[in-house]
């Protein structure tokens, strides 16, 4: 053992744990995006959610989909859009972002789980910049045409709502 070096399993417990999640940007045709609202949150966000054990985040976000709003996207629909590093008074979390255009007639298909989300819709970008309502940090930072990329965000829970900026992104290509 070199000096100073620890072994493999006691240098893993100096480091930080950090817990994923994974979203799926849906368009429409017409390059609106679908947003959905969870009961227990104060902004509209994508459909997605905590990546699982075992799973990928790709396949978390396949998966989120189909649970939140009914939507079933394969692999090959998809492509890597984004992945945040988001930090908070909580700890620390990646969040993996993937893109799909879906057609007019699936997403006439939408079905909404009730335990969880209370509304949907779809939005043009000009709505979002125009909005007044509280939004996941994706949807403005698509909204602005921003290609994706590698972000960092920093949340804040404040005494009626959460907040989170993006403090840092570096585009695809940047």
């Amino acid at each position: 053992m070199r000096s100073g070096w620890l072994p493999h399993e006691e240098w893993l417990k100096t480091q930080d744990t950090r817990i994923a999640s994974a979203a799926l940007l849906i368009e429409n045709p017409a390059g609106e995006l679908l947003t959905v609202k969870a009961y227990y949150k104060t902004h509209w966000s994508l459909p997605g959610g905590m990546v699982d054990a075992g799973e990928t985040p790709l396949q978390a976000a396949l998966r989120e989909a189909q649970e939140e709003v009914g939507l079933v996207v394969t692999e090959e629909e998809v492509s890597f859009f984004a992945v945040a590093s988001r930090s908070s008074d909580k700890g620390l979390a990646h969040q993996y972002i993937f893109r799909a255009v879906l057609d007019d007639e699936r997403l006439g298909q939408i079905v909404l789980q009730q335990s969880e989300i209370d509304a949907y819709q779809f939005l043009s970008r000009d709505a979002v910049l125009a909005s007044n309502e509280g939004f996941a940090w994706s949807i403005p930072h698509w909204a602005h045409h921003r290609p994706g990329g590698y972000v960092e965000t920093r949340i804040v829970d404040g005494d009626d709502e959460r907040q989170e900026a993006v403090t840092q992104f570096v585009g695809f290509g940047s």
